[in-house]
Formats: C-alpha cells, sequence, structure tokens
C-alpha cells in the first residue's frame, strides 16, 4: 500500500532520514501514495541531495538537467551529477559521462566523458553501451585508450 509506505517515510524523512527523504521525493515525483507534486518532490530531493546522499543529488539533477519543476541548470546538474558519480552512482555516472561528451572541447574533455560512461557501462547501466559507442565514434583510438585508462581510475560502483 503506497498511502501507508508515504506516511512511514515521512515519518523517517522528517527525522533526517536521507533515503526516506529521497524515496518520499519520488512517491511525490509520481504520484505513489500521494498526490503528484513535483515541488514536493524536489524539495525532498534537495534536503537529501545536501546530505551528500547520491541517489538523491542524482534525482534532482535530472530535475536540473530537464528543467522540470524548476529551472533549467546544466551547471549545477552536472555538478550534483559528478559528485553522486564520485560515490559510486552508475546512472549518474553515465549523465556526467553525457554532459561532459555534449560539452567537450578537446581530447581531454571526451577521454573524461568516456571514462564515465564506461563504469556506467561496466556497471550495466541501461543506455550506457549505447552512449559509449555513439561517443566512440567521434574519438581517436588514442583518446579511447586515454578514456580507457582514466575509467581505471574512476570510484567503485556502490549504488
Amino acid at each position: 500500500d503506497h498511502a501507508e509506505a508515504v506516511r512511514w517515510l515521512t515519518a523517517a524523512a522528517e527525522q533526517g532520514d536521507v533515503a526516506a527523504q529521497n524515496n518520499l521525493g519520488r512517491a511525490y515525483d509520481l504520484g505513489l501514495g500521494v498526490p503528484r507534486d513535483v515541488e514536493a518532490a524536489i524539495a525532498w530531493y534537495r534536503q537529501a541531495a545536501e546530505q551528500g546522499y547520491p541517489p538523491a543529488q542524482f534525482n534532482l539533477a535530472l530535475k536540473l538537467a530537464a528543467g522540470d519543476g524548476l529551472p533549467a541548470d546544466t551547471d549545477a546538474a552536472r555538478a550534483l551529477f559528478r559528485s553522486a558519480a564520485e560515490q559510486g552512482h552508475p546512472p549518474a555516472m553515465l549523465n556526467l559521462g553525457i554532459i561532459l561528451a555534449n560539452s567537450a572541447t578537446d581530447a581531454e574533455d571526451l577521454a573524461e566523458a568516456y571514462s564515465w560512461i564506461r563504469v556506467a557501462v561496466d556497471a550495466g547501466v541501461p543506455n550506457a553501451f549505447d552512449a559509449l559507442r555513439a561517443l566512440s565514434a567521434s574519438m581517436s583510438d588514442a583518446d579511447i585508450e586515454a578514456g580507457q585508462a582514466l575509467a581505471a581510475t574512476r570510484p567503485p560502483v556502490r549504488f
């Protein structure tokens, strides 16, 4: 029962539980057990994200990247994706890599983008392989090797 879950999540979220805050944000975002309320979802995501919780950073970054419920802000989205990625959140790794690839100005930028997407592929993130293949098509073999070397330095997957 989603409504009952929301009651329990609310109690835990109000006591500062970051996972509950994020999950309550998802409930509001999707309208599960409560009427859909994007502003409430963002508020709960933000509360957990500000405490460094990677899934909430990822969810808030998605909202910022899309301009869903708040003004689009690619720089803020990139920073949140990076924070979550550096803590081992694979979907954030993919999204960070895509943002970096889209704003790349040189081979070094492409190698960094490649490295994050490569780790997402290895973690089994849906669509990561397609993103890596598309990015690789625009890179030299040397740049791909640089990206592979960088991928080996990325944090372990945790979420």
